[in-house]
């Protein structure tokens, strides 16, 4: 499993070659959807992490450590 940030990097990797080389147009949709696809990861890591953020802050609210609602 790739991080966010090699996620990111590769996201980048793929524009530049969309937008530089000149593919093929079979080469130009696969690298659309790995593109796609590694967005839609970095999509749902998102909202897994401010989902995270948020019982944190509410935690932090309420005055609970972070082991107490764990």
């Amino acid at each position: 499993m790739r991080t966010f940030s090699e996620k990111l990097k590769k996201i980048d990797e793929i524009i530049e070659k969309l937008s530089k080389s000149a593919i093929e147009i079979e080469e130009s949709v696969e690298l659309y959807e790995q593109g796609m696809k590694l967005i839609s990861e970095c999509e749902k890591q998102l909202e897994t992490s401010k989902g995270k953020l948020h019982i944190l802050d509410i935690n932090n609210a309420q005055g609970l450590s972070e082991s107490e609602d764990i």
